[in-house]
């Protein structure tokens, strides 16, 4: 990883800092870059499993909260639940 997709992974998931350590090999040192990696040990991987999962529980119940408020909207506006859109990409 470099330093942006580090902070967005970051940013995503607070919990997945834990498994991201720094990079150092040659041209890292000689050359002053900054990399990461993402390191699990076996001892942790449940702990990632939760973390990962916990972050897509949040992803499903942020949408669920979006297509709800559509719902009230659509409803408030006298428009019929059945001619909502039902498919999004």
């Amino acid at each position: 990883l470099n330093s942006e997709e580090r902070e967005l992974l970051m940013s995503e998931n607070k919990a997945s800092s834990k498994f991201i350590k720094k990079f150092i090999g040659a041209k890292e040192l000689l050359d002053g870059l900054d990399r990461w990696v993402i390191w699990i040990r076996n001892d942790e991987l449940n702990d990632a499993i939760d973390t990962t999962t916990q972050q897509l529980e949040d992803q499903v119940d942020t949408v669920n909260n979006i297509l709800e408020q559509i719902v009230y909207f659509a409803v408030n506006k006298g428009i019929e639940n059945e001619s909502l859109p039902k498919n999004f990409f």
